[in-house]
């Protein structure tokens, strides 16, 4: 049994791996408004934080097995705060507590994330491997991918000696996640037979769903995994946006109509894939299960 905090609880990340590893572990949240927490589980101990009025307790985090940081500001490009706060979560906290844990020489296992949309403006059709991801030299729409690139960068400049893994993520879905989020958002408007604004679609993306995301942050809590920068994501999952609209349509029996056409802060990002041959070569076993139109069905299902 492993002693595992979660910081930034009440993430769709975080509420979908707490139900993972909460059997036969002991799981302490760190999250807002804990007395509105969900289902109550075994072996889970909820800590109050809601940074900066409630700040993080960092001498506690020595106690733990594994970290995993999910604490996240501005991942919705419509709730965006002040940048200040944002870099705050975003970028100064994770390093702070990898500097502490590092002087306080660390056993256990911290984990964190980056994104693709750190790769920036780029059209060049070509999966990117970790140091091309974090190295790439890309326009940036916004302070959110402005603080994921920094942390990356942080990262490759190892200037740490604890056991860190940072997973540089794609576009990750699954039923229960923001409804302001494309595929719910679509989903949403065909039910109530609403217009959609979407952008021109011709932006390419990897999904990947939530439970292989969850499966493989498992193992890496379970098993004895080199700590390292990875890029996670399914390549066979890399779709234009129009087409994921399309596939959306046709899943729920429904003739696509036309929608309203809107410029987005991503247009200038034609291709985002990342290379996962590092991930997939350091964890054969583990490979993504859930594929687009399964995925999508399964919001139909909740």
């Amino acid at each position: 049994m492993k002693k595992i905090a979660v910081i930034g609880s009440n993430s769709f990340l975080a509420k979908n791996l707490i139900k993972k590893v909460s059997k036969g572990n002991d799981i302490y949240l760190y999250g807002k408004n804990i007395e509105k927490a969900g289902e109550s589980l075994p072996f889970v101990s909820y800590i109050n934080f809601d940074y900066p009025t409630v700040p993080l307790n960092i001498k506690s985090l020595l106690d733990y097995d594994v970290i995993v940081y999910t604490a996240a500001v501005g991942v919705q490009s419509n709730n965006r705060p002040a940048n200040l706060l944002l870099y705050q979560v975003n970028l100064f906290l994770p390093i702070e507590i990898v500097t502490f844990l590092n002087d306080n020489k660390y056993k256990g296992k911290f984990i964190t994330f980056g994104s693709y949309f750190e790769i920036g403006t780029n059209d060049n059709i070509k999966l990117l491997d970790e140091i091309e991801v974090i190295r790439s030299a890309g326009t940036i729409s916004d302070s959110y991918c402005d603080s994921k690139r920094l942390l990356s960068n942080f990262y490759l400049n190892k200037q740490f000696n604890i056991l860190w893994y940072h997973l540089i993520l794609p576009s990750i879905y699954g039923p229960n996640e923001n409804e302001n989020r494309l595929i719910p958002y679509v989903i949403n408007n065909i039910k109530a037979k609403l217009d959609s604004k979407l952008s021109s679609g011709d932006q390419v993306r990897q999904y990947l769903f939530i439970s292989d995301l969850v499966d493989l942050i498992d193992r890496i809590i379970s098993t004895e995994v080199p700590s390292d920068v990875y890029n996670v994501a399914s390549c066979t999952d890399s779709i234009k946006i129009k087409d994921l609209v399309s596939l959306i349509y046709e899943i729920m029996g429904e003739k696509q109509i036309g929608h309203s056409q809107i410029v987005t802060r991503d247009q200038g990002m034609t291709f985002l894939g990342l290379n996962t041959e590092k991930i997939m070569k350091v964890i054969p076993e583990w490979k993504p299960k859930v594929f687009l139109k399964e995925g999508i069905k399964k919001y139909l299902e909740v």
